[in-house]
């Protein structure tokens, strides 16, 4: 099983005990020329797309998935 589909697994499991009446989910996505990082290009200079999930529960709980 890859590292994604564990973490949404697991992600799943975490906010089963919440109720989903107060539960906001957004998402976004980048393009980015060149996606740098602690000043080290991270994609050799070229074209990168990344996109995530936010999930926030009424009492602030956060949670997040992030891919590049």
């Amino acid at each position: 099983m890859n590292t994604f589909k564990k973490l949404f697994f697991a992600s799943l499991i975490s906010i089963s005990s919440f109720s989903f009446a107060e539960v906001s989910l957004s998402g976004n996505i980048a393009v980015t020329t060149d996606y740098v990082w602690r000043g080290m290009t991270q994609n050799a200079e070229d074209p990168s797309v990344s996109g995530g999930f936010d999930l926030e529960h009424e009492q602030r709980f956060l949670h997040w998935i992030v891919g590049c």
